[in-house]
């Protein structure tokens, strides 16, 4: 189970990397040259994995620092996805793009911010 968590949480952190380093520093140049899109996301996936690598060796994780940290990010942006994306169905049922409140902003949202709420209740408890 602990290798299981480790490796969900080096997925989860490279591909937010992935989002992150694709969008901000290779999508403008995409538009500039004739190479193909997915090579271009191949080029984003390699720092983001190097990344993840050398942040995994660094730190050195241990099994229930990072499985408080992925279920607080899973807790919580679950918590938070629920309202932003049944909230606008209910009270704006005319609006046809309510849901994505939840999917692109309340959920990712709760996501990183119970990462943060998992980190700190474990340094809590191995304080203890």
């Amino acid at each position: 189970m602990e290798k299981l968590i480790r490796i969900l949480t080096k997925i989860i952190i490279s591909l937010f990397l992935f989002y992150f380093i694709y969008p901000l520093f290779l999508a403008p140049f995409h538009y500039f040259t004739e190479i193909n899109e997915s090579i271009f996301r191949i080029i984003a996936l390699l720092p983001a994995l190097v990344i993840v690598f050398l942040l995994w060796k660094k730190l050195k994780f241990t099994p229930g620092q990072s499985s408080y940290i992925i279920m607080g990010g899973v807790v919580t942006g679950f918590i938070f996805f629920i309202p932003g994306f049944f909230g606008p169905l209910i009270f704006s049922p005319e609006s046809n793009q309510g849901p994505l409140l939840g999917i692109l902003i309340t959920g990712p949202l709760g996501f990183f911010l119970g990462l943060l709420i998992g980190g700190v209740i474990w340094s809590k408890k191995s304080k203890k």
